[in-house]
Formats: C-alpha cells, structure tokens, sequence
C-alpha cells in the first residue's frame, strides 16, 4: 500500500496540514539526492501557494506494523510546467511520473479548480451529495462537467500535473510501546564538519 503522509507548510505563519500520498524515493538524476521523497499534486491547489510562500515543509506518518512515527523535515521543490525554460531534469522527473502513473491516478489535473465552489446549476443543481472516497491510487478526484477524461496516449503531462520533492534535512523517529526509544537524523552540511561531504549525524534521544 502507498504510505499516506501529512504535509506541513507555514506561510505568514500559519501551519496547514494535508494528506498526500507517498509515491517513492527519488532516483535517477543529480539534482536530488537518493533521500529526496516525492510525491504529486495538482499545481493550481493551496499547497503549491503555501510552498512557493515558505518551501520548508515537514511530514508526518505512522508505520503502525513497526509502532513508530517519523517526522521528516526539509525544503520541497515543486516541479511544474511553466511558461519559461524549466530545469531539463525537472521535466524528465515529471514526464516519468505521468507515462507510468494510470490516468485515472491523475484525472484530478483535469477537472475545475480545487478549493472553489461548486457550480450548483454546472453540477445539475439541487442538493449536493458527498464525493465517494477516492479509490486506492487516487488522488482525491471529485469529478465534475468541466473534467476531460485523459487518454493513455497522453505523451505530454497535463499543464496542472505537478511533481513534489522533499530534500529532508532532519528526521525524528519515535518508537513507542513496550520498548520505547527515539533517534533524532540531522543532515550535516560539509562545510560544518571542515569537509568529507555531507552526512547524517544521530542521537540517541529520551522518547
């Protein structure tokens, strides 16, 4: 199952919390590390305004098997389309996704604005029911009449698909239950060890 994280950003100040969904470590390109997590978005939610406002974000999941949360803190990238020259690197990041994730993982691009209200005439009027869960894979997608059913022969990824990239810079874990215990992972720059290139320094922590 994909693991369901809580993103945290504070713009102005003010913390916002979503849920999203874990699409794996990053691998294949130089521009981030083998730690970054990603995850994908539609780029006209709040999400993409609080982090272009402040890009440092934290995460929060449980991994009930193992009775331990970890919190993971960095600065996120966001890669989308723009109406200038993007990174090359970006653009490979973000077309790999959308050639392998099933369009109906990323119909959510297709659909009005998220966040705004429903048009009840547009929707057919009357009382509103409320959305059916998102399936398992699925970002969320209410669909409506604005929404454009994507084909698979869809090369290009849709102007609204966007990529996230978390570069963690700090994690705490916590492991409760019968046998408590707490580590603290602190990314180490190279130039505040006097070189050797950067690592992760541990401490063992009271819970």
């Amino acid at each position: 199952d994909l693991l369901r994280l809580v993103l945290h950003t504070a713009p102005d100040g003010r913390p916002h919390c979503r849920t999203i969904v874990f699409r794996g470590f990053h691998k294949g390109c130089t521009k981030y590390s083998d730690c970054a997590m990603t995850f994908i978005t539609d780029s006209r939610t709040e999400k993409i305004a609080d982090l272009k406002a402040n890009r440092h974000a934290e995460l929060c999941c449980w991994i009930s098997g193992a009775n331990t949360q970890f919190r993971i803190a960095g600065e996120m990238s966001v890669l989308k389309a723009t109406d200038n020259d993007s990174d090359p690197q970006d653009e490979k990041i973000r077309a790999e996704f959308w050639e392998r994730l099933p369009r109906h993982t990323t119909a959510f691009c297709t659909g009005g604005d998220p966040g705004k209200p429903l048009n009840s005439q547009e929707e057919g009027g009357g009382e509103q029911k409320e959305p059916e869960a998102a399936s398992k894979g699925q970002q969320g997608h209410v669909p409506s009449s604005s929404s454009v059913e994507l084909s698979s022969s869809d090369v290009a990824p849709h102007k609204n698909f966007a990529v996230l990239v978390l570069e963690p810079t700090y994690v705490d874990q916590l492991r409760l239950g019968g046998n408590q215990a707490r580590w603290k992972y602190t990314l180490v720059s190279e130039e505040a060890e006097g070189g050797g290139g950067p690592h992760w320094k541990t401490e063992k922590c009271v819970p």
